[in-house]
């Protein structure tokens, strides 16, 4: 099976891609077909905009440093004999 290429969609592509959505009324895969993105990324794009409310891309260093944050606090909770009460509970 062949591997598709990545290609990184600017923040501009992002708000062009949710303005023709959103704004004219056109449908994810005729607005990906006109920006020239593949229909699979504009259905995140969309998606991240309808759930976060963002359309800007989240640069990679800060991706993983809540990442790990959100690892420390679980962790922190699972040990914390406050939370274990709530959880089991």
């Amino acid at each position: 099976m062949k591997s598709r290429q990545y290609r990184a969609v600017s923040d501009e592509d992002r708000l062009i891609l949710i303005s023709l959505i959103v704004g004219k009324g056109l449908s994810c895969l005729q607005a990906s077909k006109i920006v020239g993105i593949p229909y699979n990324n504009a259905k995140m794009i969309l998606r991240v905009f309808k759930n976060e409310n963002r359309i800007k891309q989240i640069p990679k260093q800060l991706k993983r440093k809540c990442a790990r944050k959100i690892t420390n606090f679980e962790t922190a909770a699972k040990n914390s004999t406050k939370s274990r009460a709530c959880l089991e509970a």
